[in-house]
């Protein structure tokens, strides 16, 4: 068993530059030192923070810090009023080494080594003894040890003193290849700064036992030396684990394990100044920090509020067009996601599913559109032995054209090319100078099989059977609201035709509607009563239900609508399907909206889903405050938890930190099981990724079983495999990083 010591001397990174890694075989940590140490904050701190990232390596840290020990064997006249003197570590060092059989072991020692008297050589010199006698004494065990440097002591005569001692036992990285993590030098200049701007005591009680600002800054001094860099900004343990939701009542938990643990442990090696058994016995004390444990893994496992529900797809789209074709479903959309606004989008993409829960695509739909703006397609229309597409590129509408519903399409006239600001295959044609402007087209097609066509404005007209041509006479659709619209849908149910219209944008983003029965072009006509389908319901959360499309089941009576909602605002939208209910008069019934899905549309077999019992992250990505763009009453924080990377609901995510250069996600499946596939859905899939995928029976050893190194446009990613194994880990190499969902099968 490797026993690693960590002794109160220090390493900063700023001044030795390499982190000291756990090693894989710890699981026992001890903590050994005075008065600081006892009364367990920082050591409660780092047990928080270790227990939140990396719960399943279950680390077991112990604090056996005594006050008032020192490691020189030196005591002055006596302590809290001569009532003990002073205890040494020499007393106890050996049953802390024989009995605990740590692997690592945090031992910090702070003023009590000099008597809070001025430097003495002869004092320095014992106190070196009792360091390297402690050093030796470790090493002996078949253990490794760091040392870490005393605190700062804010007092006039003894304040040199723990300056030479700590530099001293920095020295030894270099003189003796000790591993020093300095939490003295940090400190040091961190109230020196603040006292620039004001005049603040180290601490109000004394010139030593300094308050929570301290501890922290030695936690996050001894976290940062062992690799945990998100812990540099922090600006409190609370702030460091923002990632888990439930940090408050899990620190208290914490507390409490510590405290029961400590005085178990003390009561049985020895330290317990008391004299009283206040700890109980180990076996006690172990089974109430079991109960524990299991309280803080349940809050641990507790996601944030999720304000983005079920989504339709794995990613982000707008202007949804969704249609089954030969008994698939498939969904023509905008791409979101790309940061910059109306000024750009994604790639031209089309996700298909076989029962509307497991959604894929893979390639570019419309290879000649790629790297240009593409908005709002149409549903794919069959006529002529082909399939006929109209995207708005570039803020132009086209018609395209491919064998399959899968594509690739093409223009359907002219060179398959595109530049700006537009191409002679536009759909409108330019007149009278004016350029073809013209968005969203919506294709009907009658049950006679003329075609019309709808954009935006409200304006529309019939399409020529060749499916590329439009008529020059163009309606404009008689509405109530007659402010900016676009997005528009047309269907036709029981010999009345619809018309859905949207009015607004953002989070006031509405769909209307009118009614008819004479003719695809009208006339139209309001019903009585309220014309407005979909809008923002404040009690539900969900903001500016827009562009979206109506589709049925066909043999069925059964329609739904998709609406694109406001999501995390600009370009960043996400897509969401209800069902659609009819009055018995034909009118429509305002949509119940819900971020809940409407869950299969059909039956189909798959593979059993394997459950994930725990998932876990090499880091989180902050929490972050999305802003309104016009309404006030708008909130929304989003969340990067690792529980969203495989919840199952599409609208949530994980993503690391900005600085994480692991990037990784792991699953615990509970137990080790066969395991046949792995589908990843990764977030901005349309960009491409690159991945590694390994598994492991004990989260120790790793063994690679899928990914590949090139980017690919594709979701999800999926390995085949033939293993047994308790834990998947995935390490994003390349893409955007972070993952919408994780399936296991």
């Amino acid at each position: 068993m490797l026993l690693l010591l960590i002794v109160g001397i220090g390493i900063h990174l700023g001044c030795c530059g390499q982190p000291y890694p756990i090693p894989k075989q710890v699981k026992r940590v001890v903590f050994i030192g005075d008065s600081i140490t006892s009364r367990g904050r920082y050591v409660s701190d780092i047990d928080a923070f270790l227990s939140m990232k990396y719960p399943y390596k279950q680390y077991e840290l112990i604090n056996l810090g005594v006050p008032g020990e020192t490691v020189s064997a030196l005591s002055g006249p006596g302590h809290k009023d001569d009532s003990f003197s002073r205890p040494g570590l020499h007393t106890r060092l050996q049953k802390i080494l024989t009995v605990l059989k740590p692997d690592l072991v945090f031992a910090c020692y702070d003023m009590d080594y000099g008597l809070y008297k001025a430097f003495s050589e002869e004092r320095f010199q014992k106190f070196k003894e009792g360091i390297v006698g402690l050093h030796d004494a470790v090493q002996r065990s078949g253990a490794s040890i760091i040392h870490i440097t005393p605190p700062v002591y804010d007092g006039d005569v003894y304040g040199n003193v723990p300056d030479i001692y700590a530099d001293w036992l920095v020295s030894q990285r270099h003189s003796a290849d000790w591993k020093v993590i300095d939490i003295h030098g940090p400190m040091k200049r961190h109230w020196e700064n603040k006292r620039k701007k004001e005049p603040v005591l180290l601490s109000t009680k004394d010139a030593m036992h300094a308050g929570e600002e301290s501890d922290f800054i030695i936690s996050r001094e001894i976290l940062l030396s062992l690799g945990q860099q998100e812990l540099a900004q922090a600006s409190g343990m609370r702030d460091a684990l923002y990632f888990v939701p439930e940090r408050d009542t899990i620190m208290k938990l914490v507390n409490q394990r510590q405290e029961i643990l400590k005085n178990a442990w003390l009561n049985h090696i020895g330290g317990n100044k008391s004299g009283r058994n206040k700890g109980g016995s180990v076996g006690e004390a172990n089974a109430r920090a079991a109960v524990i444990s299991r309280q803080i893994t349940r809050f641990r496992q507790t996601p944030p509020p999720n304000p983005f529900g079920h989504a339709l797809v794995p990613d982000m789209i707008a202007d949804a067009s969704i249609q089954v074709i030969n008994g698939s479903f498939y969904c023509y959309a905008t791409t979101d996601g790309y940061d910059n606004g109306l000024k750009t989008s994604g790639p031209p993409v089309v996700w298909k599913s076989e029962d509307f829960v497991n959604w894929s695509f893979s390639g570019c739909l419309f290879p000649s559109a790629f790297g240009h703006k593409y908005w709002a397609p149409s549903a794919a229309i069959a006529a002529h032995g082909k399939y006929f597409l109209y995207p708005t590129i570039n803020g132009f509408m086209y018609a395209a054209v491919a064998d399959k519903p899968e594509g690739p399409f093409k223009l359907a006239t002219g060179k398959d090319t595109f530049y700006l600001p537009y191409t002679p295959a536009t759909l409108l044609k330019p007149g009278d100078g004016k350029p073809p402007h013209g968005i969203d087209a919506e294709i009907f097609v009658d049950d006679d099989k003329q075609a019309y066509v709808y954009w935006q404005l409200r304006k529309a007209t019939k399409l020529h059977a060749d499916m590329v041509t439009v008529d020059t006479a163009i309606t404009i659709i008689k509405t109530p609201h007659t402010v900016y619209s676009e997005g528009p849908i047309f269907f036709k149910r029981k010999g009345i035709y619809y018309y859905l219209y949207t009015v607004g944008g953002a989070e006031k983003y509405q769909y209307a509607y009118v009614m008819g029965r004479q003719s695809p072009l009208g006339p139209f006509t309001a019903p009585n009563g309220s014309n407005i389908i979909s809008t923002t319901d404040y009690k539900r959360h969900i903001y500016g239900p827009g562009h979206g499309s109506v589709f049925n089941i066909p043999g069925t009576g059964d329609y739904y609508f998709a609406y694109l909602e406001f999501g995390r605002g600009s370009t960043n939208r996400q897509t969401y399907v209800n069902k659609l209910g009819f009055n018995p008069d034909g009118t429509l019934q305002p949509v119940s909206l819900t971020m809940e899905g409407v869950g299969a549309l059909k039956k189909v077999k798959s593979l059993r889903s394997l459950p994930v019992v725990d998932i876990f992250a090499s880091s989180v990505r902050p929490n972050l405050v999305i802003k309104p763009e016009g309404d006030t009453l708008f909130r929304r924080t989003e969340s990067f938890a690792p529980r969203f990377g495989a919840d199952g609901a599409n609208g949530s995510r994980w993503m690391p930190a900005s600085g994480d250069t692991a990037n990784w996600l792991m699953i615990d499946l509970g137990e080790v099981q066969p395991v046949q596939r792995s589908d990843v859905y990764l977030v901005r899939p349309t960009a491409g990724h690159a991945y590694i995928l390994e598994y492991s029976v004990d989260a120790e050893n790793w063994i690679p079983c899928g990914g590949h190194s090139d980017l690919k446009m594709q979701s999800p990613h999926t390995d085949q495999m033939k293993i047994n194994a308790r834990y998947l880990r995935i390490s994003i190499t390349g893409g955007v990083k972070g993952i919408w969902e994780w399936k296991v099968y």
